[in-house]
């Protein structure tokens, strides 16, 4: 994930791609700018992108930056984007270019490129190491419904629900085996008829994926390590972990907006299975609680309002939690909003309905007096 600040391009790197949302990538270029001298450029949709390319390349020498940041380059062909790419950097071999892109797959290189170019977000703390030739590259984000963009292209057609429940199956775990694939695909299979269905699905996915992602060794199977896999739920973990490990407020709350920035929706909501209804719940679990840490940070930051709305996200999610009530009852009263403060009690008691208020929810609603009067307004 795209990690704060800035880290400047490894020795060998000449091109960088920053994709992802429109916040993120204005933050990383305000940091670049203040380091490098940039020249901006943006290619436009219905103008010869490749002519807006050689014009800046054609400045006088002394004028030419130590950076030139591109947007609109998904605008180009891949064809054309490397041979402008290979030009520029023949012509200036101290010059850094820098593609921004919503999506990565729009300005995906092509092999030749890949040794010298790195990709921000990247799955660490640490620089971004480069793409390696030879190795296929897939986007998968599972936060949500469930996309796979193979070598920068979506992939739509899956040829069955099943080869689509299996590749997130083997993305989900290191390894597994034929007993694991039975449970959750053919229980009750013989072991012959297991095998040879799932040659078909894998033969399926192979077609899909446009290579072979699947390997058997040892009586275990697992995705091929010739991928490059950038995987959203991978990167939210990372983070969650890299927010724990730091003593540094504000470095925890910056890691904690770019996780819950990858939670789009609940892991795989489309896809059936004990194992995505297991991981689907850790997720869940995971999202609520670093709303909730992330929402105590700011409050120790004295930042309210911005409390309240993270907490107000959180309440969505599960209208049960009492210490997310608690918070959002304490922020009200603080600001003398006593008729919000007794609401947010309205709504934990509608949730749970006949359970008595915990401790720490009947003190404050002591302090509120909404036991004096249960006639709020309507929520």
């Amino acid at each position: 994930m795209f990690s704060l600040p800035l880290h400047p391009p490894a020795e060998g790197i000449r091109i960088t791609i920053l994709s992802g949302p429109r916040r993120q990538q204005l933050q990383a270029l305000q940091q670049l700018s203040a380091q490098v001298a940039a020249l901006w450029l943006e290619l436009r949709p219905g103008a010869d992108a490749a002519d807006d390319l050689a014009r800046a390349l054609a400045e006088p020498p002394a004028a030419t930056p130590d950076c030139l940041i591109v947007f609109g380059a998904d605008l180009l062909t891949r064809s054309e984007r490397t041979t402008w790419l290979w030009q520029a950097l023949r012509q200036r071999p101290a010059l850094h270019i820098l593609l921004v892109s919503s999506a990565l797959s729009s300005c995906l290189p092509d092999d030749t490129l890949r040794p010298l170019t790195r990709l921000l977000p990247s799955d660490g703390p640490g620089p971004p190491l480069p793409l390696q030739p030879g190795r296929w590259l897939l986007e998968v984000t599972a936060l949500g419904p469930g996309q796979v963009i193979s070598e920068g292209q979506p992939v739509q057609d899956w040829r069955g629900s099943l080869t689509r429940r299996l590749f997130f199956f083997l993305l989900d775990k290191p390894i597994v085996s034929r007993r694991d694939l039975a449970l959750a695909f053919w229980p009750g299979r013989d072991p012959r008829t297991l095998m040879s269905s799932f040659q078909v699905v894998r033969r399926k996915l192979e077609v899909v994926m446009g290579v072979d992602v699947v390997v058997y060794e040892r009586e275990y199977y697992y995705l091929s390590p010739q991928m490059d896999v950038r995987y959203d739920v991978q990167q939210f973990y990372a983070l969650l972990n890299l927010s724990r490990e730091t003593a540094d407020a504000a470095a925890k709350r910056q890691y904690l907006h770019q996780a819950l920035a990858l939670y789009r929706g609940d892991y795989l909501l489309n896809i059936t299975g004990e194992w995505a209804a297991r991981r689907r719940r850790e997720c869940q679990q995971e999202y609520l609680a670093a709303l909730l840490h992330l929402a105590q940070l700011w409050l120790a930051a004295a930042a309210p309002e911005r409390a309240l709305s993270l907490l107000t996200r959180l309440l969505h999610h599960e209208p049960r939690h009492s210490i997310a009530t608690r918070l959002v009852m304490q922020i009200d009263l603080a600001h003398g909003r006593t008729v919000a403060a007794c609401q947010a009690l309205q709504r934990w008691r509608a949730a749970m309905p006949g359970v008595p208020l915990p401790p720490e929810l009947a003190q404050v609603a002591a302090l509120a007096g909404c036991d004096r009067n249960r006639d709020w307004p309507d929520l």
